[in-house]
């Protein structure tokens, strides 16, 4: 049963690594920090500027909130009783900073280290459908954790996965915080 929960404690990552124990496929060279691709990141074609500003500032705030997750889970996760660190507030709100939280938090509790590798976003864009309304931006993302390798206290190892995660990012007391994610592990990614 401690295996069991220290096994969903390293998933907690789920949008940014999911999970899979063993080594079945080697996985790619670890880098040392995420790995943003500006050219990929590119707003889906729209006819109103002030649409594809918000969606390029969405997709800003989206990787600002990807970076400080990883980092503070690298980092050895967060401790419940700390306070929220300002690059958690700044960047998400509503149901994905309690999301982002309780990773921290499990992560923390269950002694999750990281070994090796940084998770990448291998692209994020905005789907023509996602019409959501005045001030809200709906993203799409594939994150790569493959390269991750994390131990558990017991010396269990666990490899990161390929997700593909949809992202909601809202405007409320005028700044963008993403306000929700949903994250599928998949074995291939393509958007759009």
């Amino acid at each position: 049963m401690k295996r069991l929960r220290s096994l969903s404690a390293i998933c907690v990552l789920a949008a940014m690594t999911a999970c899979t124990t063993g080594g079945a496929s080697p996985a790619p060279t670890p880098t040392t920090t995420p790995t943003l691709p500006a050219a990929s990141s590119a707003p889906s074609p729209s006819s109103n500027p002030s649409q594809e500003a918000l969606i390029e500032e969405a997709i800003a705030v989206y990787k600002r909130s990807f970076e400080a997750r990883w980092k503070q889970f690298k980092a050895g996760g967060l401790a419940p009783d700390a306070p929220v660190p300002a690059s958690f507030s700044s960047t998400m709100s509503g149901d994905a900073l309690d999301r982002a939280l309780a990773e921290q938090y499990d992560g923390f509790l269950q002694g999750i280290e990281i070994v090796s590798g940084d998770p990448t976003i291998l692209d994020v864009r905005s789907p023509a459908t996602s019409s959501l309304g005045t001030g809200i931006v709906g993203l799409e993302s594939c994150e790569d954790g493959r390269a991750i390798k994390s131990r558990d206290p017991d010396g269990l190892m666990t490899t990161g996965a390929l997700n593909k995660v949809d992202i909601k990012v809202e405007r409320s007391e005028g700044k963008l915080t993403v306000v929700d994610f949903e994250n599928t592990e998949v074995e291939q990614c393509a958007l759009g």
